[in-house]
């Protein structure tokens, strides 16, 4: 486990592209689906997280996030692991993030911010709890 870059390799059919972003839990990778040119994103986790404990909790977390559907809450695509072991997840790649952006004023900073809570309201509803929320994710 614990390639540093897959780039080029193909994943649940998509062809991993370049690295988008580094974050605790793993690394995540631009793709495109081979057949239909779909964008993706795919999140590798990191070598230290593959214990055994971590993956059952990876896959079972997995399962319960492709069972959302909301417009605030990026799609999951697919999960599984690498013939070499390497746990991932396929993505609904984000168009855009708060991350960086600049409001044009109170009424679209309220706009997003009341997506946010009804997204989070949403994964919360299903009893779920986004670990690592932040601007950029």
């Amino acid at each position: 486990m614990g390639v540093s870059d897959y780039s080029g390799l193909t994943v649940g059919g998509f062809r991993v592209g370049p690295l988008i972003g580094r974050g605790g839990m793993g690394i995540v990778h631009r793709a495109e689906h081979v057949q239909t040119g779909t964008p993706a994103a795919i999140k590798f986790v990191l070598e230290r997280e593959s214990d055994r404990d971590y993956l059952a909790a990876f896959e079972e977390e997995a399962r319960a996030v492709g069972r959302l559907s909301h417009p605030g809450v990026v799609a999951l695509f697919d999960y599984g692991r690498l013939d070499a072991g390497d746990p991932y997840l396929v993505m609904e790649l984000a168009d855009r993030t708060l991350h960086g952006h600049a409001f044009g004023g109170w009424g679209e900073l309220r706009f997003a911010l009341l997506q946010l809570l009804d997204a989070l309201a949403h994964v919360h509803a299903r009893r779920l709890v986004h670990m690592d929320l932040k601007p950029s994710n």
